[in-house]
């Protein structure tokens, strides 16, 4: 069992989070929305009571894009990275501009002596319910093995696209999505 803290909870976050704990991780929730982190405690994750509670060695975040997600990275409103140990998985919609957020955020993972993978999905709602996501994964090898076995709770598929922000460029390349969208 990993212990996982997991940060968004939103369509896509909420039923990752669900997977995680069937496949019987220790999965540490947070999420802006009350509603959302109730159903993620009553789905048998447990609550953390501050964004920067989220802190087990291993912990992801699935956010719709990328100013949410640098903001988190950088403690502006979220997880605070010098406190932290372990890695950082990290779950975004690919957009052009992720590319270079993804290694904005890895830099400062660096800086602190921690390692962060960019992992967009592919599949949709119903991939992220089914367990069945395409994870498209950027950042070094080891990183990758590593994540391997947490990503394979909520996917079927996982690729290492390469360096980080390869997660992000392999996404954008991806010409059809399992959820219908080009």
């Amino acid at each position: 069992m990993t212990a996982i803290g997991f940060i968004g909870l939103g369509n896509m976050g909420g039923p990752m989070l669900v997977n995680l704990v069937k496949a019987g991780h220790d999965v540490k929730a947070f999420d802006l929305s009350p509603d959302a982190l109730a159903a993620a405690v009553a789905a048998g994750a447990n609550r953390s009571g501050r964004r920067g509670g989220c802190l087990p060695g291993t912990w992801m975040w699935s956010l719709p894009c990328c100013r949410p997600g640098r903001r988190c990275a950088a403690s502006y409103t979220g997880v605070r990275f010098s406190t932290m140990s372990g890695k950082a998985h990290c779950c975004w919609t690919a957009r052009p501009s992720m590319w270079a957020t993804a290694r904005e955020v890895a830099q400062m993972a660096a800086d602190r002596k921690l390692e962060m993978l960019d992992a967009p999905v592919s599949g949709g709602t119903g991939g992220a319910a089914g367990g069945t996501l395409t994870f498209m994964v950027g950042g070094s090898p080891n990183g990758f093995g590593s994540a391997k076995p947490i990503l394979e709770g909520m996917g079927t598929t996982i690729i290492h696209a390469g360096g980080i922000g390869n997660g992000q460029v392999a996404k954008l390349c991806n010409k059809h999505d399992p959820g219908g969208r080009p």
